[in-house]
């Protein structure tokens, strides 16, 4: 499995466009069939942290490549205090807990 997580850091007056932009591209990113999980973090100083979980480095490529994607990087460049920071790597070790409930998003 193949894990990135990637922050960026809105400006202040852009955050709640960013917000949407980043629950529009979970909402895309769900349809992939390469795609095990997606989660959003949102913190007080306007900085999103996006953690998602592809099958392998296929699913990752192609998450990548849509065009979703690559147009919300385009225009980050004006929504950004910075270019996003984004690490991914080969998960090796973790857990789920079957039946705990997820969050409504």
């Amino acid at each position: 499995m193949i894990v990135v997580i990637a922050t960026l850091h809105a400006k202040p007056e852009h955050a709640d466009e960013v917000e949407a932009a980043l629950r529009v591209l979970e909402r895309h990113t769900r349809t992939e069939p390469g795609a095990i999980g997606y989660s959003v973090l949102r913190r007080p100083d306007d900085r999103f942290i996006v953690v998602e979980r592809y099958a392998d480095q296929a699913a990752h490529d192609a998450h990548f490549a849509a065009d979703y994607l690559t147009d919300f990087l385009t225009r980050a460049a004006t929504l950004l205090v910075t270019e996003p920071s984004v690490e991914s790597g080969a998960e090796l070790a973790g857990f789920a807990r079957p039946g705990i409930a997820e969050p409504a998003s």
